[in-house]
C-alpha cells in the first residue's frame, strides 16, 4: 500500500514538474514573402519571351551567423552584429530568401519552370548562391537594411559555370524599431530579387 502511494506521488510530482520546467522565450514571428506585381503575363511575355529552360533554385550557402532565423543588426562604431531579442524570422534566413526567389521567378513567367531544391523536377540549370549579408546597419544616424548575394548559374551536373554575379540591395528604415526594420528588409529583398530576375534571364540567353 505504501509502495502504491509512493508510486502515485512520484507520478504526480513528474506531471506537476513538467509545468515548471524552463520554457523558451516567446518570439514574435516575421516573414518576408514575395508579393506579385500587377504586371500581366501578356505584358511580361512581350518584353521577355519565355526561355525554354527549367531552373532549380538551391538554398543559399551562408555563414553560421546567417544560417538561423535571428533578425540581425550591426549597431555601428565597429560593434559586433547583434540579434533583436524576442523576435524571429519565420524560417532560417537562407530558406526564406530561397522561397522568395522561387516565388518571384515563377511570377515573372520568364522560364519554362522554376523549382526549389529537393523538388522532383528535371531542370537543365541550377541557381546557386552565397548569402554574404542580411542585416540592418546603423551608420551616421541612418538605419539601412542590407542584403548581398553572390550568384552562380550552372548546368545541372555542376560542371559548367555559365555566369556569376554579385547582387546587393539596401533600403532605409524609419527607425531601429523591428516593424520598421522588417519593412526595410521587404524593400531590399524586393530590389535584390528584381536584379536577380533580370540577370538570370539575360544569362540564360547564353544557353543553347
Amino acid at each position: 500500500m505504501v509502495r502504491t502511494i509512493l508510486s502515485i506521488l512520484t507520478v504526480a510530482a513528474i506531471i506537476s514538474g513538467c509545468s515548471v520546467l524552463p520554457t523558451s522565450e516567446p518570439h514574435e514571428i516575421y516573414h518576408i514573402q514575395h508579393k506579385a506585381e500587377s504586371l500581366t503575363n501578356a505584358t511580361s511575355s512581350q518584353a521577355h519571351p519565355v526561355r525554354d529552360v527549367s531552373v532549380r533554385v538551391a538554398t543559399p550557402y551562408s555563414s553560421r551567423l546567417l544560417s538561423n532565423n535571428r533578425i540581425l543588426i550591426q549597431p555601428g562604431n565597429g560593434a559586433n552584429i547583434q540579434a533583436y531579442p524576442g523576435v524571429r524570422w519565420a524560417d532560417t534566413t537562407p530558406v526564406m530568401l530561397r522561397d522568395y526567389i522561387v516565388d518571384s521567378l515563377r511570377t515573372t513567367g520568364y522560364f519554362k519552370s522554376v523549382a526549389q531544391e529537393g523538388a522532383r523536377v528535371i531542370a537543365e540549370l541550377r541557381l546557386e548562391s552565397d548569402l554574404n549579408s542580411f542585416e540592418v546597419r546603423r551608420t551616421n544616424n541612418q538605419v539601412i537594411a542590407y542584403v548581398q548575394l553572390d550568384v552562380s548559374l550552372v548546368s545541372l551536373n555542376g560542371l559548367n559555370v555559365i555566369a556569376t554575379n554579385r547582387l546587393q540591395a539596401s533600403a532605409p528604415a524609419d527607425s531601429t524599431d523591428v516593424d520598421d526594420v522588417v519593412q526595410a528588409f521587404h524593400a531590399a529583398v524586393a530590389e535584390l530579387s528584381q536584379q536577380l530576375n533580370e540577370w538570370l534571364y539575360a544569362s540564360t540567353g547564353q544557353v543553347g
